[in-house]
Formats: C-alpha cells, sequence, structure tokens
C-alpha cells in the first residue's frame, strides 16, 4: 500500500482498490470479485424504489381502465373478488421488486467481475481490464488525454445496458471516451480521479 502506518489511508471508507508505488508510478489494482453485502443491500432499496413507482403507474393504469366497468358490474362480483384483486395488487409490487432487484445484482456482478489495472506516470497512462464486461486494454501518453474526470453514461454495450451508470472517464483529443470503473462507488470514482489528475499534472487537480 502507499499508504503506511504513519499516514492515513487515501482510499474512501470500506474500498477495496489498492493503490501501490512503484518507482516512478502510482497503480490502481481493482480485483474481480463478488458484490459485497453493502452494495446488495443498496441494490434491494433501489429496487424496492423503483418497484414503487412502476407500481404506482400501474395501479393508476388498472384502475382507469377497469375500474368504471368493475362498478358497473359489482352486483355480480363474488364477495371475495375485492380481497383477491388486492391480493394482486400485492404480488405486482412484490414481482417489480424482485425483477428489479435481480436485474441490479446482474449489473453489479458486472461491474464487480471486471478486474482493472491502472499504471499512472506523469506522462502516460496505462490501462487494462477484463472480466464479464469485456476486455480492454490502452497505453495512452499524456498529449492524448485531454482531461479525466467523474462522468455518468451507459455501458460501452449500451444495447444490453442502457441504464445510466457512474465511471472514472478519460477523455481523448481525438474525441473518445473510455470509461473505467464503471459500478463503483462515487467517492471511490472521485478519488481515483483526483489522484490520476495530480499524478499527470492536470490543474487543477480536484476537478473532476
Amino acid at each position: 500500500m502507499i499508504a503506511p502506518a504513519e499516514h492515513p489511508d487515501p482510499r474512501p471508507q470500506g474500498s477495496d482498490i489498492q493503490l501501490q508505488e512503484q518507482e516512478d508510478a502510482l497503480v490502481f489494482h481493482v480485483a474481480a470479485r463478488r458484490p459485497d453485502k453493502a452494495a446488495l443491500n443498496k441494490a434491494l432499496r433501489q429496487a424496492a424504489l423503483a418497484a414503487l413507482w412502476l407500481w404506482f403507474g400501474s395501479v393508476v393504469i388498472l384502475a382507469g381502465i377497469g375500474g368504471a366497468l368493475i362498478w358497473s358490474h359489482r352486483d355480480l362480483l363474488p364477495a371475495w373478488g375485492l380481497g383477491l384483486f388486492a391480493l394482486f395488487i400485492l404480488l405486482l409490487f412484490g414481482a417489480y421488486w424482485w425483477f428489479l432487484y435481480l436485474f441490479r445484482v446482474d449489473r453489479l456482478q458486472r461491474f464487480y467481475g471486471q478486474s482493472t489495472l491502472l499504471a499512472v506516470r506523469p506522462q502516460r497512462l496505462r490501462i487494462k481490464a477484463t472480466g464479464l464486461m469485456g476486455d480492454q486494454e490502452h497505453d495512452l501518453t499524456r498529449t492524448q488525454i485531454q482531461d479525466i474526470k467523474l462522468i455518468r453514461a451507459a455501458t460501452p454495450d449500451s444495447a444490453t445496458e442502457p441504464q445510466m451508470t457512474d465511471w472514472v472517464g478519460i477523455m481523448l483529443r481525438d474525441g473518445r471516451t473510455l470509461q473505467v470503473l464503471g459500478g463503483r462507488e462515487i467517492p471511490e470514482l472521485r478519488w481515483v480521479a483526483q489522484t490520476i489528475r495530480q499524478q499527470m499534472g492536470f490543474e487543477p487537480a480536484g476537478a473532476v
């Protein structure tokens, strides 16, 4: 680690990103792993909120379409019909919640299943990533890079993963933007981006 006992750990609390100092380079290493309990709990809460909005919209639509029809035939409905409808509404929310949670867990597994190496020197940045999100390898000079900052963008495979995600974005002068460390917490991404900016001489270093 770059932070010995007499120095505070520069990483955000709970981060597993390793930072090492090797001669004239700073090396970030992010090992592939399974999502931890905190990430899964966060996904569960986010899925519940998204499911609530989706469920509310569905209830409004169902009430608008079927409310008048049900009321006009209320004498023909069995006594237990209202209870059955209420149960259906509750199960609908549960189905939305479970589906959205599984979707978010799948995304987390893809993001956390990526192994990433960033070797940062004042005049060069090397990127190597392998895993479930695909492989990428770049060896960039300082003159090729226009800016480095926190961005929000879709995954490169946006056809199958359209949801927006936070990344460390490396903007190149040829118009391309390289996206690394997708799905990580914002404090982690901001720390990595600021450290790279400082090492490569981008001013101001904290402008991410």
